[in-house]
């Protein structure tokens, strides 16, 4: 992409060189200190992070050297007016600080930040004590927690998820409607070009009117990173960018929260490779995983499906569905010979206890749709910390078998 270290034109590459020469000068007209420290960055050294720390403020200001070296003299300023090596051990209420979170990366890397709007408490975010000042002091702390996880080399930006679910119009105060205002010029001004890609989710009725504020606030760069999600495309969106074991089970991932605490025990003991699979339609929409118990053991599975919902159950396969890899047709089986009833759902996470040693069949179904094949992540794991020599589980992913009457 033009404009970034590596890839720039003559114009942009003079531009930095210009910039770079004045900003000795320039950092000393705003302090004496022999080491000036922007987002991990020390601006005295002469580096590739230097360079990429001016490359921003260039790209915000369309390369004008002499706008970009105002906006980051501007920005050292501002950062020593508000306090901001304070704000970050300050201690917030959880009315302020459930609006937020930072949770692990997309898929290049970039830390992922969640603001959720609908759940917040007027009363206590806004008109308590600190009042506004307060929530934007918080939401600064944020953001610069996002930023300490930027290398400024590798990665340099971040991506943000603004959730809407539950929003109101009620609940958009003046105090509200003042605090975004500051915030969006705050961001806009003092923090440049560290956004990759802005999401807006579970967008509320009156949005419209709400995004048409927002684009007045920032600039055509800023907005070309938007991307608004209907209802039923945010699980198809969310995990085109992130790895879906890193996006939270909340929004159709895999990924345990404070706020969700949901866990299956996959990913607190990391295991279970994510595995992507399409399931076709028909009777050839059926996807098999076999999972061989040695011994005792705990069988923990989770999945989620990509747009409508997929068919799941498990159970202990017979010997003779086991030895000549024939199935009994389950619709004629008790749901007592299930440890998994068949179920259908667009997401699901559990564990059963495996009684004894044997192959247990995980399976995914999708034979009830003619026309919609369905994409599935999936992960399976078996503790076999019962078992005698605890050896690792084998699983078996099949999609053809017969049927046995």
């Amino acid at each position: 992409m033009s404009g970034f270290k590596g890839n720039l034109s003559k114009q942009q590459e003079e531009a930095l060189v210009a910039f770079r020469a004045r900003l000795s000068d320039d950092l000393s007209s705003f302090s004496t200190d022999s080491k000036i420290i922007l987002w991990g960055v020390e601006l005295q050294v002469d580096n590739s992070k230097t360079d990429v720390i001016l490359l921003k403020f260039l790209r915000a200001r369309e390369f004008k050297v002499q706008e970009a070296a105002t906006a980051l003299l501007d920005c050292l300023r501002w950062r020593k007016e508000f306090k901001v090596d304070e704000v970050m051990t300050e201690e917030f209420p959880e009315a302020i600080t459930s609006l937020g979170f930072i949770h692990k990366h997309d898929k290049d890397g970039r830390p992922v930040m969640y603001n959720v709007y609908g759940n917040i408490d007027i009363k206590q975010a806004f008109e308590a004590q600190g009042g506004i000042d307060r929530f934007i002091r918080w939401r600064v702390q944020l953001m610069e927690t996002a930023i300490q996880q930027l290398d400024m080399d590798k990665i340099e930006d971040m991506v943000i998820i603004h959730d809407y679910n539950g929003a109101s119009m009620l609940k958009m105060d003046a105090n509200m409607k003042a605090a975004s205002k500051t915030l969006i010029e705050l961001f806009q001004k003092y923090y440049p070009e560290l956004l990759a890609r802005k999401f807006f989710i579970n967008i509320p009725w009156f949005f419209e009117a709400v995004y048409s504020v927002v684009s007045l606030l920032v600039n055509e760069r800023t907005k070309s990173k938007f991307v608004l999600c209907s209802k039923d495309s945010i699980r198809e969106k969310l995990i085109s960018y992130i790895p879906v074991e890193n996006l939270p089970r909340e929004y159709g991932g895999m990924s345990e929260t404070k706020r969700t605490n949901t866990s299956t025990n996959l990913e607190d003991k990391n295991q279970g490779r994510v595995e992507e699979v399409v399931l076709d339609t028909g009777k050839d929409g059926r996807y098999e995983v076999k999972v061989v118990v040695e011994e005792q053991g705990t069988v923990y599975w989770e999945f989620t499906a990509i747009s409508n919902d997929v068919g799941f159950s498990a159970r202990l396969l017979s010997p003779e569905e086991t030895k000549e890899n024939v199935r009994k047709d389950e619709k004629k089986l008790k749901e007592t010979d299930f440890m998994v009833p068949y179920t259908r759902s667009e997401g699901k996470a559990g564990s059963f206890i495996a009684p004894s040693a044997g192959t247990y069949l995980l399976l995914w179904d999708n034979t009830y749709s003619l026309f919609a094949k369905k994409k599935i992540y999936h992960r399976v794991f078996v503790d076999n910390s019962t078992s005698v020599d605890n050896r690792p589980s084998e699983l078996i992913p099949t999609t053809d078998a017969s049927t046995l009457d």
